[in-house]
């Protein structure tokens, strides 16, 4: 698997994920939707996930409302796709494969060492709900 060197760069520096997010503690920690966003926003850069993707945007919002509703995870096509859908004004079909070229993306630009630190060793990529799922649950921890 090839990965962009400039990213591994920046990455190597980004948010660790077993370390404490510092903005926004006095504030009521990961409870403060601006701190919140903040640390997903950091691991998605850590994952070189690419601001400029619509993907980017999504799965902001598809692990701010998971963080919101853990049960929302359980059922992405009715429920959560549906939900990003009508916030953007899109389909759900298009958040879904917006989500996956987002989460592809990040499978080629990000290290492997990155991807293993969020996701464990795998022999294939996360799919969506799992992508989701997995840095709304680690960001809850937080």
């Amino acid at each position: 698997m090839s990965y962009n060197k400039n990213c591994v760069k920046i990455c190597k520096f980004a948010v660790n994920p077993d370390s404490e997010i510092e903005v926004g503690q006095e504030g009521g920690g990961m409870g403060d939707k601006t701190a919140r966003k903040e640390a997903i926003m950091d691991v998605l850069k850590d994952l070189c996930v690419p601001a400029h993707i619509k993907g980017y945007r999504y799965m902001i919002y598809a692990v701010e409302l998971c963080m919101d509703d853990n049960a929302i995870i359980d059922n992405v096509i009715d429920k959560l796709y549906p939900n990003i859908a009508d916030a953007f004004g899109d389909t759900s079909s298009r958040v879904q494969r917006a989500i996956r070229h987002a989460i592809n993306v990040s499978y080629t630009n990000a290290a492997p060492e990155i991807i293993e630190q969020y996701f464990g060793k795998r022999l294939k990529k996360a799919p969506n709900s799992e992508f989701i799922a997995t840095l709304a649950f680690r960001l809850q921890l937080r």
